[in-house]
């Protein structure tokens, strides 16, 4: 009898235990609320305004990424690898539009790469002139045109075109854009309309994209189009 009376005591307090862990475990979080740490998608800020993506690798293209940039800018630099494994990865899947804002101010002679650059882009070199530039790190007049060289770019035209300053509005129209789209600081990244802010690796900017060729997400955009 006494057996019986012990083994039903213990019973009942591994039930009353039991009872007391699950209490327990459902009131934590009343006590000690888990912080949320994702972001939901109304979280994620989006493109405000309009950009043109006409000058990107490959308009059409069914995703956009567009970077505001600096070539005198660490973190636009520190980004650049981790950039170009992501283009050569998807390829002709991605219009990348390098749009530039250059923060003269804080990087000096950051105005005048932009516009060298786009008197490489006037050859069809923008995409090997804007890599050696990140790759050199050097923002004077003669890193520019030994940089032309190394392409062998026609360095007449190339200076030519510095010297006159005819590329300045297409700089200036980039800044116009960024400053529609209240993005002061480099690097910022839109892919389809969502911002990713600042320098980012690999693994952030293919889960952003994978993101955007989600199935779901493609026939979301085309019925919104649409609509």
């Amino acid at each position: 009898m006494e057996e019986k009376t012990k083994s039903l005591t213990i019973n009942i307090s591994l039930v009353l235990i039991m009872v007391l862990l699950i209490l327990f475990s459902i009131r934590i979080d009343f006590f000690f609320p888990v912080p949320e740490t994702g972001l939901t998608p109304e979280d994620i800020p989006k493109q405000q305004a309009f950009i043109n993506t006409s000058t990107g690798t490959n308009p059409g293209a069914p995703i956009d990424l567009i970077e505001f940039s600096d070539f005198g800018c660490v973190y636009s630099k520190q980004t650049y690898p981790e950039l170009k494994q992501i283009l050569e990865r998807y390829g002709e899947t991605i219009n990348f539009v390098f749009k530039h804002l250059p923060q003269n101010n804080l990087h000096p002679n950051a105005f005048d790469a932009a516009v060298a650059s786009e008197c490489a882009r006037n050859q069809g070199r923008f995409i090997e002139y804007h890599d050696v530039l990140f790759e050199s790190g050097k923002l004077d007049y003669e890193a520019f045109i030994s940089l032309a060289e190394s392409l062998r770019l026609d360095i007449a035209e190339f200076d030519s075109c510095i010297q006159s300053g005819e590329e300045t509005k297409k700089v200036m129209a980039d800044m116009q854009e960024a400053q529609a789209n209240n993005i002061r600081a480099t690097p910022i990244f839109i892919i389809n309309g969502d911002m990713i802010i600042g320098s980012q690796d690999y693994d952030t900017l293919e889960e952003a994209i994978e993101k955007q060729l989600d199935p779901e997400k493609i026939t979301e955009q085309i019925l919104g189009a649409m609509n």
